[in-house]
């Protein structure tokens, strides 16, 4: 008996490390993702009367390298829209004036996955764009890079060996600003094994 449960734990690991041979050592994941986002901004222009907007769309592209472990690193990017804002009256800023608020991601990522449980981090830069129109006219536009980070945690579905489907959560800051968004998406991913 002893000499049973001594083969059975030897060839146990060995056993394991060949099935995750036969299915390749290394990933690289590409992700799209949709989703709705609101943020908390404080704001710095204040009018007397105006629609303000702090719900936007979330698109972003994910490339991710995964070795055969939980840790895997790649990049993001997309665009955030942080928040609209129209003026019905003021003293200084015409009535119609439209500000727009966006946010580019390039950010440096690290997720963790186990049985489709996705745990990822990322640190970066966000291009921070401020757009004014009058009347869809643009008057001025501006942009500046910015320090930021973000957290998020989802789930995948496996369709195939190769796509998934699924959600996740995420939260992006831009502490300079004092911008942050919370964000719930859909993802779709493609994997390619080797």
């Amino acid at each position: 008996m002893k000499l049973l449960l001594l083969v059975i734990l030897f060839l146990t690991p060995q056993f394991l490390t060949a099935q995750d041979t036969l299915r390749g050592d290394y990933r690289v994941i590409l992700q799209a993702n949709l989703g709705l986002s609101q943020s908390h901004i404080v704001r710095t222009t204040e009018v007397d009367k105006a629609e303000y907007s702090p719900l936007g769309f979330l698109r972003t592209l994910r490339l991710i390298w995964r070795p055969d472990h939980l840790l895997g690193m790649g990049v993001e990017t997309g665009i955030l829209r942080v928040s609209n804002l129209i003026v019905k009256q003021d003293a200084s800023l015409p009535t119609g004036t439209t500000l727009e608020l966006d946010a580019i991601p390039a950010l440096l990522i690290f997720s963790m996955e186990k049985y489709g449980i996705e745990i990822t981090s990322g640190v970066g830069m966000y291009n921070y764009r401020v757009n004014a129109a009058l009347n869809d006219n643009e008057i001025t536009a501006s942009t500046q890079w910015e320090i930021g980070w973000m957290l998020g945690v989802g789930y995948a579905y496996p369709i195939s060996r190769s796509f998934s489907i699924g959600g996740d959560f995420r939260y992006y800051a831009i502490p300079e600003r004092q911008v942050s968004l919370t964000s719930l998406n859909a993802k779709v991913q493609w994997q390619l094994w080797y």
